[in-house]
């Protein structure tokens, strides 16, 4: 099984369109079985959980990720420096440094795409 990591460094303010591709994307990729698909929510993209919760096309894929057991996690530093740590934790995120589990994944030939 190929390893894929969406790694969403985008907020709503920079690319609504960038934020709901993302998830698109992943949920999709997760459909298919040669992928094991993991999702990021890194530098400005930390803040999406929060800013889509107004935005329900949004926050319906954003729920879809989670429900279909995507393992999803947002950079601590970046959800703690934006105020996002507590917020991101409550909605099931796995907040954590994921600069290694980038790593980790690169070192086992994952495909990272970036939004």
């Amino acid at each position: 099984m190929k390893k894929l990591a969406v790694v969403l460094m985008s907020d709503t303010s920079i690319s609504e369109l960038r934020v709901e591709m993302s998830m698109r994307f992943a949920l999709r990729a997760s459909e298919d079985p040669r992928f094991d698909v993991k999702f990021f929510f890194w530098a400005d993209g930390v803040k999406v959980p929060r800013q889509i919760e107004n935005i329900p096309h949004l926050k319906e894929l954003f729920y879809k990720l989670l429900e279909k057991g995507i393992t999803t996690m947002a950079c601590i530093n970046n959800s703690t420096k934006l105020g996002e740590k507590d917020y991101n934790e409550s909605k099931g995120i796995n907040v954590l440094a994921i600069g290694p589990e980038l790593l980790e994944l690169i070192d086992q030939g994952a495909e990272i795409i970036t939004f």
